[in-house]
């Protein structure tokens, strides 16, 4: 209600009014119960009522008929063609007739209309009735087929219009698609067990149903799926593909699932209707064999020539006998071997089971062996024949050892520096260290204990050093590093650092020539004095020598009266290493006094007419001065010396040339001239009444020592002095002069005398601060060559003794004024080797 109800009361007709309204979309039952109250008295006592009797009815609010309403169970049903009456019970459910008011309203259901979905016909039921418990039971006409959409309508017997629900389902009449013959051609594919993962693509295991078909293959029911590395499949060309894990054993059963759809079927009632899905089972069996055993090995392994047995542990690693399931097994190895000469090993090379590899190489036997290795268990050969390993192979290869053959020159200055070629063999080369590189490294050189300045690899033969200082003969070894393999080869006495150098004659054999290399021994602390020794060097020259000269070029260059060596043919001048002699040409046709480095070119003098080519038919008539370049024979100046020439000397830019000489080229010359490096000129005057031995030149004065008793209008006693425009004599001297040498302002001259001015000097003599000194006693003969190394005067003659009855001095001394020992002014002889003969040459070495 929207307000409460009130009745209204009519006494003169005798009436009531009742009035009420009703909430808008209420509906339902309200109960009234009435009284009618006068405003009489009311009294218990005297019976007195005002109130009648109660009376009731009830109001009834009823909507509009509603319609009624239901669900359906299914929205499709699915049935056969031809398969008779169908029965869905409880296909309708919640079934309502709208208000309570309407529930004993009755209702029916009734088939409205079918809409072809597909198919060919609407008239599609022989039956079609829905019952009161919702039950639907259905016909459908013979041989029809398709998808409809079915409408109907249940209809109450209230209002109508408002009477009808109305609902649909989709009904599938249903072809029957026979299913083809489905089935494998192998039901079980047996494989063997495998090291590695094992592809398989097998074709035409299938036989599929009837042409017109559209296939869709699966595979389900996988067993034991572990066995696949990749699960079987099967692909639209029917081939079933799986990968089988390395060393898997054991069977999978699986299902082949074909998912076909009749073609025909389709075009004529649509997909769904014509698909049809079949199996077939197959079984892969993986059997179980065994498997090959394995290993792995370097490509190489690197050994020395001469080298003890090698054993290299763990050479052969990552040994497997086969798949896990055989670690049982036992792992043997057979080698074999092919090498690059016979007699290649002295123990032929095996692999024990650990792994362990031994051989040894024969001695002095180098190359490459190239090793095979098969690997061999114990499992037998059941189903497939793997109990070999496949063959794997590694090489061997023995480097050879450095051979060192000489050093060229094998004789140089003690202060090293000089650049020396070691010649021998395996130095760099890819044979010899493995590899092919321009340039190799790795190269150290020792002379004796001392590595070379410097080290420039030139070829597998050869090798350069700079000399580290040092003092005489010592081994010269090369080491070869690459990475873990070092090696050396050497030779002994393969070098000798000298100071000096003496030629003369020996007496034992007698007359025979000799080259002297000094000191002959080593000090063991280089910073004391050198041993005042002489050693004789390993080379045997036929006759006299008389000349001799340290040259940068490495070659020790040596003139005299000889034809040569033992081995060698060299007319009185070569050209000698320190082993090997190599001569000048073909030599001079007499005896070589004198030699000399001048701008490159080397000059003698003797006593020779002709200097020879390298073709004794070519000879150049060069009088008692020559010049050799290195490789051929040329005039001095382009002039012939007329005479003999005994000595030469430089001040770097002017040759000064001495002897018994009348004249060079056109120009008369008196005993002595010199070539400026354009001209030839006269030195003053020259010398008379004599010759020249030897000349020596300081600060721009020439000193002139011979047999000569006048330079130019200077009377004189055979030694003087020009100084660029005169001559002066240097003191009375009672013999003749052989040999000059100059330093610090000093003039040291040692010939024939026993006195200068007058005072005894014998043999040796030193002018300093304007007045002659004896060099302590000095020695008991003639003196032909002196020479300073470093703080001493060497001292070459025919003397056997020192002056005044001294010790003996055979044919070699020194005169040291300070000697780093402290020891002052002291002549000794030197110590000398064996056969030793007269002194005629002292060349120091040349420093560099």
């Amino acid at each position: 209600f929207e307000q409460p109800p009130q009745v209204v009361v009519d006494l003169v007709n005798g009436r009531g009014l009742l009035r009420f309204q009703i909430k808008n979309t209420v509906a339902g039952t309200s109960r009234f119960n009435i009284s009618l109250v006068d405003n009489g008295p009311f009294s218990a006592l005297r019976g007195d009522q005002n109130t009648s009797a109660q009376q009731s009815f009830r109001l009834i609010v009823a909507l509009g008929d509603q319609p009624p309403a239901f669900t359906i169970s299914t929205s499709v049903i699915e049935v056969l063609v031809d398969s008779g009456t169908h029965v869905v019970p409880n296909f309708v459910r919640n079934i309502s007739l709208g208000t309570i008011f309407e529930v004993d309203q009755s209702y029916t259901f009734s088939l409205t209309t079918v809409n072809v979905i597909s198919g060919l016909e609407e008239d599609i039921f022989q039956r079609f009735d829905i019952l009161q418990n919702g039950t639907l039971v259905f016909g459908v006409n013979p041989g029809l087929v398709g998808v409809f959409a079915v409408n109907f309508t249940m209809i109450d017997s209230g209002e109508a219009g408002a009477n009808r629900a109305n609902a649909s389902f989709v009904l599938r009449v249903m072809p029957v698609v026979v299913p083809g013959i489905f089935e494998t051609t192998q039901s079980t594919i047996e494989l063997q067990e495998s090291e590695s993962r094992t592809q398989r693509a097998l074709p035409d295991l299938f036989i599929l149903p009837s042409e017109g078909m559209q296939f869709r293959f699966s595979v389900a029911n996988i067993s034991n799926p572990e066995l696949f590395d990749i699960l079987p499949t099967v692909n639209e060309d029917r081939v079933l593909n799986f990968t089988v894990g390395a060393a898997q054993v054991g069977a999978s059963n699986l299902t082949v699932v074909l998912d076909y759809l009749d073609t025909l079927c389709q075009t004529a009632f649509g997909a769904d209707l014509c698909s049809v899905t079949v199996t077939t089972d197959m079984t892969v069996l993986v059997l179980a064999v065994n498997g090959r055993p394995d290993f792995s090995l370097p490509e190489y392994v690197g050994s020395l020539e001469n080298a003890q047995p090698q054993v290299i542990r763990e050479f052969v690693r990552g040994v497997t006998s086969g798949p896990a399931d055989e670690n049982w097994q036992a792992v043997n190895f057979e080698v074999s071997f092919s090498a690059s000469q016979a007699g290649f090993f002295s123990t032929s090379p095996t692999i024990d089971t650990q792994g362990t590899l031994r051989y040894a190489s024969a001695r002095n036997v180098h190359g490459v062996a190239t090793v095979t290795v098969v690997a061999v268990d114990n499992g037998g050969l059941r189903i497939g024949e793997n109990a070999s390993s496949i063959a794997k192979v590694f090489v061997i290869k023995v480097f050879p050892l450095p051979r060192v053959y000489t050093t060229i020159p094998r004789v140089g200055p003690a202060n090293g520096g000089n650049l020396v070629t070691v010649q021998g063999q395996h130095f760099g080369s890819k044979y010899s260290r493995g590899y092919a590189a321009s340039v190799y490294d790795g190269i150290n050189i020792y002379v004796g204990s001392d590595r070379c300045q410097e080290e420039r690899y030139q070829s597998d033969t050869e090798i350069l050093c700079v000399m580290p200082p040092g003092l005489g003969t010592s081994t010269v070894s090369v080491n070869i590093s690459d990475g873990y393999l070092t090696r050396s080869g050497y030779v002994e006495a393969g070098y000798t650092h000298t100071m000096f150098y003496m030629g003369g004659t020996l007496v034992q054999p007698r007359l025979k020539g000799f080259i002297g290399v000094g000191p002959a021994s080593t000090p063991s602390d280089l910073s004391q004095p050198t041993s005042a020794s002489l050693q004789l060097a390993d080379l045997s020259i036929s006759k006299t020598v008389r000349a001799i000269l340290s040259s940068s070029s490495g070659y020790v260059y040596v003139g005299g009266d000889f034809a040569g060596t033992d081995s060698t043919g060299a007319n009185n001048v070569f050209a000698w290493d320190g082993s090997e002699v190599t001569p000048l040409g073909s030599g001079v046709d007499g005896s070589v006094y004198s030699l000399l480095m001048y701008k490159d070119l080397l000059i003698v003098g003797g006593g020779f007419i002709n200097a020879q080519q390298q073709s004794r038919l070519a000879s150049l008539h060069t009088g008692g001065l020559a010049a050799w370049d290195g490789a051929e024979w040329s005039l001095v100046g382009g002039a012939v010396a007329a005479g003999i020439v005994t000595a030469l000397a430089t001040d770097g830019t002017n040759l000064y040339v001495g002897g018994r000489l009348r004249g060079i080229g056109s120009l008369a010359v008196q005993g002595v001239a010199v070539w400026d490096g354009s001209s030839w000129r006269a030195l003053g005057s020259g010398v008379t009444a004599g010759g020249v031995n030897a000349i020596a030149v300081w600060n721009g004065v020439v000193y002139v020592g011979g047999d000569f008793t006048r330079v130019g209008d200077v009377r004189c006693s055979r030694l003087a002095r020009f100084n660029g425009t005169e001559w002066f004599a240097m003191g009375d001297v009672n013999g003749e002069v052989r040999s000059i040498v100059v330093g610090d302002g000093r003039v040291y001259i040692g010939g024939d005398f026993s006195a200068i001015d007058g005072r005894p000097m014998s043999h040796v003599a030193v002018y300093r601060s304007g007045r002659w000194e004896s060099l302590g006693s000095g020695v008991n003969a003639q003196v032909h060559a002196l020479g300073f190394v470093g703080d001493c005067l060497y001292i070459g003659g025919t003397f056997t003794a020192l002056g005044g009855g001294g010790a003996a001095a055979l044919y070699a001394a020194r005169y040291c004024e300070s000697r780093a020992d402290g020891v002052q002014n002291q002549m000794e002889g030197l110590d000398s080797f064996r056969g030793i003969g007269p002194v005629r040459a002292i060349a120091p070495a040349l420093a560099f």
